[in-house]
């Protein structure tokens, strides 16, 4: 192939020998490179040594990136007394006089969905807070009445 003068060749039009040029400067860069850390470093870095540094930082990397993306943050479990649970309802709803009938914990969600609809959006960690007149859902890491069912 002719080229003419002040004509650019289009970046397909390179020959075979010229990329090879190329690849050649980029390995003699890297040849180079690899010298001067040598040298930095004295006989500790050698190529086989960065480059096992370098996939062991990557695995390192890629291990805990894959354990936190995998298993999510486990939900603040807080316990709390009766009183203090109905205080906190009391804040949000007006509530029937006298103490509850039971204030429970919700452990398992999964029975009382299929008991009742009104447990529909219950989770675990939840208070139910059940009146004579009334029964309450609490959330109590978000500090909110999830429903309200009066009898």
């Amino acid at each position: 192939m002719v080229r003419k003068r002040g004509v650019r060749p289009k970046r397909g039009d390179y020959s075979k020998k010229l990329e090879k040029k190329r690849l050649k400067g980029f390995f003699r860069a890297l040849k180079w490179l690899f010298l001067l850390l040598d040298r930095v470093w004295g006989a500790v870095a050698s190529y086989k040594t960065i480059i096992t540094a370098f996939l062991f930082l990557v695995l390192i990397v890629g291990g805990f990136y894959v354990i936190t993306s995998q298993f999510p943050k486990k939900q603040l479990q807080v316990v709390l007394e009766d009183k203090d649970i109905i205080k906190k309802v009391g804040a949000h709803v007006e509530l029937p006089k006298g103490y509850p009938l039971k204030v429970v914990r919700v452990e398992d969600e999964t029975m009382l969905r299929t008991q009742n609809i009104f447990y529909q959006d219950v989770k675990r960690g939840d208070y139910i807070i059940a009146y004579q007149e009334m029964v309450i859902i609490y959330r109590l890491l978000e500090d909110r009445i999830i429903a309200v069912k009066k009898q």
